[in-house]
């Protein structure tokens, strides 16, 4: 299967931009700067102390494949935001970030919706009600709803899972990216993105390694998986050494299809933007030669969600950002 990588965004000495998102002609990236004044990192998490987060919008081209006109939408002065995911639906904009040590922050047309818990991460929208929570099992959450479903498949990349991609659909089929890390103490060939994200011969000794998997979905459940990785850690390393980071990823965050192919947005290696394409059908293709059935082992029927989720759709005036 062949895939097509572009480079949207290079790092500098003093930023990284990865992880992003788009719809339609508007991008979202999380760009992340040096920390220059040392009364800025007391609220950071403690492994990312020499930089901060916050993120940009962008006009995206997918026919060029360009971002441009950057513009700083969201930034806290302490902490960093991360990893924006967006939607439209029925005329409003929802935008879904990160924030270390924080909250899990949905956006509304400029308003904060949290959730109020601790750290979380990587929620992805099914639609402006509901939304993907966990990948494995597989949790989808809502206003007055809940569904739980537990499964098992054989999986050798590691066996703590978390959501990558929004579902999207080829030929009324459905289907979800998720990930798995591990750590490596040995020496693995690069992965083949014709060459874009190999150098030579470069150990891995002691990193974390992410690697992006593919589950395909009935009507929201769990059907089949892939059992090898749709990518691999690649061994591009960045030439910047500013952040102390061993992460090897090709980190997902959204897919879209557009015209027949799969566009999707990832960060590389936690300091670059990178587009990847591949032909929808060359996709299914893939799927099918490989995949393998989910055994699902049990299923928590909707229930009322009421009391979980009303923090999450209360308005949180102390955050007033805006978009």
């Amino acid at each position: 299967m062949k895939k097509k990588v572009y480079t949207l965004l290079s790092p500098d000495q003093d930023t990284n931009s990865y992880n992003w998102s788009f719809w339609e002609d508007r991008a979202l990236v999380r760009v992340e700067e040096r920390v220059k004044n040392s009364n800025e990192i007391l609220f950071l998490d403690s492994h990312t102390q020499e930089y901060k987060s916050k993120i940009v919008e962008y006009k995206f081209d997918y026919k060029n494949k360009t971002l441009t006109d950057p513009k700083t939408i969201l930034e806290d002065p302490y902490f960093s935001l991360e990893d924006p995911r967006l939607i439209s639906k029925n005329s409003f904009t929802y935008i879904k970030y990160d924030a270390p040590k924080v909250e899990c922050f949905f956006m509304k047309d400029g308003q904060n919706l949290t959730n109020g818990h601790a750290w979380e991460k990587n929620w992805q929208f099914i639609d402006q009600e509901k939304y993907f929570y966990k990948i494995k099992p597989l949790v989808i959450k809502g206003p007055n709803y809940k569904e739980r479903f537990e499964y098992n498949m054989d999986w050798k990349y590691g066996d703590v899972f978390h959501l990558s991609s929004n579902m999207f659909e080829i030929n009324d089929r459905q289907f979800i990216l998720f990930h798995t890390y591990m750590s490596n103490e040995t020496k693995r060939s690069d992965c083949n993105f014709n060459g874009q994200f190999a150098d030579a011969d470069h150990s891995l000794k002691n990193e974390r390694l992410y690697y992006q998997g593919v589950i395909e979905l009935e009507n929201l459940r769990p059907k089949f998986y892939v059992p090898e990785p749709l990518f691999d850690p690649p061994t591009k390393t960045n030439p910047y050494k500013f952040k102390k980071n061993k992460n090897r990823c090709v980190f997902v965050m959204c897919v879209r299809i557009i015209n027949e192919e799969l566009y999707i947005t990832a960060g590389i290696n936690d300091y670059e933007c990178a587009l990847i394409t591949i032909n929808a059908q060359d996709f299914i293709k893939w799927v099918d030669q490989r995949k393998d059935f989910i055994e699902e082992t049990s299923t928590t029927s909707p229930t009322n969600g009421l009391r979980e989720y009303q923090s999450f759709y209360r308005l949180n005036n102390e955050k007033n950002l805006s978009l």
